[in-house]
């Protein structure tokens, strides 16, 4: 399997391990409103997304004056700062991205959260210097879940789309990648352990952390090298 020349990577999940933190969002939401949690979510409130979540507060209390979206974004304020305290990067992240860089791989961020929210917590891990940007959707303009959308990244690279690869830890932009015909590799997350069989299907490989995809990735990059010897 040949090496790539393009990388879109995940944020939340994938790079950090901040989505157990998303979905701690759904009690502090409830606290801070004085409103019970819906009996829908009692227990899975972990395992709920936060932003079902949000849809359903929004549609429950339409006395807090909180549409969907104003919901999210007080999730994503008091995030901002967590991303920069408690929330840690994924295993091995550093060097694997030092391993991709030194192959001329080139990598961006592509995120549902606010990119200035992304981008300061990037920084403060020391992942933002390997991007070539940090993109959320509504620059992409349209969503993860949308075919189009990874290869709409991979343009914006300036990759073609066959020769860039996704890492990604959710099901339904692991799915969107998949249908585009882009190779994904998954990295496991506890927020979605009720998909992994599904993730691993879609998937060229699924690794708890980037220790264990390291030396999987650095493999096709060290067959694409025998191969070009051997062709020469």
């Amino acid at each position: 399997m040949a090496g790539f020349k393009g990388a879109i990577f995940d944020m939340d999940g994938t790079l950090l391990e901040s989505m157990l933190e998303w979905r701690k969002q759904n009690y502090a939401f409830c606290e801070r409103h004085s409103i019970p949690m819906p009996e829908e979510l009692k227990g899975r409130e972990i395992e709920t997304s936060s932003h079902k979540a949000a849809r359903l507060f929004a549609a429950l209390h339409p006395e807090l004056g909180m549409d969907y979206a104003a919901i999210i974004r007080e999730y994503e304020e008091y995030l901002d700062p967590i991303y920069r305290s408690r929330i840690e990067k994924k295993k091995g992240v550093l060097p694997f991205l030092a391993m991709l860089k030194a192959h001329g791989v080139k990598m961006c961020v592509a995120t549902a959260t606010p990119a200035d929210i992304a981008r300061r917590a990037l920084e403060h891990h020391g992942i933002a210097d390997y991007m070539e940007f940090i993109i959320s959707e509504d620059t992409v303009g349209m969503p993860k879940s949308a075919p189009g959308y990874f290869p709409r990244v991979a343009g914006l690279l300036g990759i073609p789309a066959d020769d860039t690869v996704v890492f990604e830890d959710a099901l339904y932009a692991v799915k969107s990648a998949s249908e585009a015909g882009m190779r994904v590799f998954a990295v496991r997350d506890i927020c979605a352990k009720d998909s992994w069989d599904e993730i691993r299907s879609l998937s060229v490989v699924i690794r708890d952390d980037f220790t264990g995809l390291l030396p999987v990735v650095q493999a096709m990059f060290s067959a694409d090298r025998v191969c070009t010897m051997q062709c020469t």
